[in-house]
Order: structure tokens, then sequence, then C-alpha cells
């Protein structure tokens, strides 16, 4: 009786682990490809720069975006700058370093008091797609950086969650 109550509790173990392992296969066949989606981070960072600096308004002066360490993709440029009508966007590529003021130690170790460079820039990178439709995004300017996660609602990315960090 009791290697009947074993070989029935391995057996449902089994089977149990047969369809979490099944399920975890088909939801992963069915989620979309992320490498697929290269529009789609595109827009997903976007949607975080629209975040950020929605709050500023009007600004003297370009803002420099990095997508990735990149500049971002021309119909990019056009979305974000429909979006902020009131911000000058720029590529970062574009940025000019000369009122940066960072030194350098002896050993090349960087020294500063404060943020050393001009506060002009938003640099925004994809962490992680941790889930189907969600991105977890990093912010960066001069002197402060953040983490943002984006939700894919229908059909346009929503912020719903970010911490800011600043020094």
């Amino acid at each position: 009786m009791f290697y009947f109550l074993i070989r029935r509790t391995v057996q449902l173990l089994i089977v149990l682990l047969a369809i979490v392992g099944g399920s975890l296969l088909v939801m992963h066949w069915a989620a979309p490809a992320f490498q697929a989606e290269e529009g789609d981070a595109e827009q997903a960072l976007s949607a975080a720069v629209v975040a950020s600096l929605g709050r500023l308004g009007q600004q003297s002066g370009p803002r420099y975006i990095s997508f990735d360490g990149r500049d971002p993709l021309p119909a990019s440029m056009i979305a974000l700058r429909a979006a902020l009508p009131g911000l000058e966007i720029q590529p970062l590529s574009l940025r000019a370093t000369r009122n940066d003021r960072c030194d350098t130690s002896g050993d090349g170790a960087i020294v500063t008091i404060g943020a050393c460079r001009e506060d002009n820039f938003t640099a925004v990178e994809l962490v992680a797609r941790p889930l189907w439709r969600t991105a977890l995004i990093r912010e960066r300017t001069a002197a402060c950086s953040a983490q943002r996660m984006l939700f894919r609602f229908p059909s346009a990315w929503r912020s719903v969650e970010y911490q800011w960090v600043c020094a």
C-alpha cells in the first residue's frame, strides 16, 4: 500500500512537471521575439523620453537624446519633436562638449564635485524585457539617473513606475 502511494505521487509529479514545462514552451513560442521588434524597442525608448521631458516645458537651448548609446532613428526624432513641441530635440552626436568641465587626476580617474557635464542631454537604454509587452528602461542625465518600467497597453507604451536618483 505504501509503495502504491509513492508510485502515484511520483506519477502525479511527473504529469504536473510535464504540464508546467509544456506551458512554458507554449508561452515562449507565443511571445514575440525581442530581436524582431527593433521598432517596438525604439518606441519604448521614445515613450520614456516623452515621459521624462514632458515635465520640462520650455528650456533654453536644445536637449540632446541618445538611445542605447546611439542617435535615435529619424522617425523617432520626428515623433519626439511632435510630442514635445516646447523643446528643441537633437541627437546626442550633435552635442558640443566645450562647456563640460570634468577634471582627471594623475591616474586618469575623473574627480568631480557635483555634475561636471552640462545637463542638456538624456541618454536612455533598454535594460531588459522581463515579460511580454514590458520594458525596463534606464535614463541618465549629467546629474541624475532613473529606471522606468513601461507596459505596452493596446498600442502605446505607458510608464507605470520610475525611480530617480540625483547626485
